[in-house]
């Protein structure tokens, strides 16, 4: 960091500088700046002053809208408006990005993210709940207490704590599945999702009907590692072995998750760039 605070003056306007307020995974500020490397000195809000008075700063959190290759619909919304909070009271940010490698697929997570910088002093699921309700009509916001059970998988950012029997589990899924169904030819063009709101709804039908399935009493468990790996991963079947074994990690995860439901196992987070 001093050497690019020493180096700063050498990039002009409209330079900008992307810091989180943490030198950690999560972003998290922690002792006094000073980095160790270790659990202390983790805190970047005083090189975000110091930046501040040359260049804009912005904020990049990775893990407030994403985990590791755990391809599923993401809500991590509650943490997402608190750190907005934070940043605007410890330290003079601009702006920001937020990342999902699923654009597809978590639609609303891109929303709620944008809406957080706009707004940071908003209820979410009530910003959620204005999209869905627009997206899907009146009852989309029905959706709002179903989605957060998508994250029960161990990952990185995933700061839930989902804690109920499998069957009422199973019943939420299933509720979500009806609901998803119901709005067949309901959905609306308000906003530009791409390729489409109603090919949103499937994508959600399809995660919906998985982990409803996952649920189940008795699931086929290889049956269903084969239904997400297709509908995910297919392509790397197409290609030599790959040097990233994120992606067969996270399947497995998702998967074991649901076997060791009854008797959670803590086989720790999905290994990434940052373990």
């Amino acid at each position: 960091m001093r050497y690019l605070i020493k180096r700063l003056p050498e990039f002009p306007d409209p330079t900008c500088v992307a810091l989180n307020m943490g030198f950690n995974p999560d972003g998290n500020p922690i002792g006094d700046g000073t980095y160790t490397g270790g659990g202390q000195g983790q805190d970047a809000r005083p090189w975000v002053h110091e930046i501040a008075r040359t260049h804009r700063v912005l904020t990049w959190d990775f893990s407030l809208t994403e985990g590791e290759n755990a391809v599923i619909p993401h809500w991590r919304f509650d943490r997402l408006f608190q750190r907005r909070r934070e940043e605007r009271a410890g330290a003079p940010y601009s702006g920001g990005i937020c990342f999902t490698m699923t654009p597809r697929l978590n639609q609303l997570s891109v929303y709620v993210a944008a809406q957080s910088f706009i707004q940071p002093d908003s209820d979410p699921d009530t910003v959620a709940g204005d999209f869905l309700a627009e997206v899907f009509g009146p009852d989309g916001r029905e959706l709002v207490p179903l989605l957060p059970f998508f994250e029960v998988i161990r990952d990185w950012g995933n700061y839930h704590e989902i804690n109920i029997p499998r069957h009422e589990y199973h019943a939420k899924m299933r509720q979500m599945v009806d609901l998803l169904e119901s709005f067949a030819g309901k959905e609306r063009d308000t906003y530009p999702i791409f390729p489409s709101p109603a090919a949103w709804r499937l994508e959600l039908l399809f995660f919906a009907n998985l982990f409803a399935d996952l649920s189940a009493p008795a699931p086929d468990y290889d049956a269903l590692h084969e239904r997400y790996w297709q509908h995910v991963y297919a392509i790397y079947d197409h290609l030599p072995e790959h040097v990233d074994p994120r992606p067969q990690q996270a399947t497995a995860a998702i998967i074991n998750h649901f076997r060791n439901l009854e008797q959670p196992v803590d086989a720790g987070p999905i290994p990434g760039k940052w373990q």
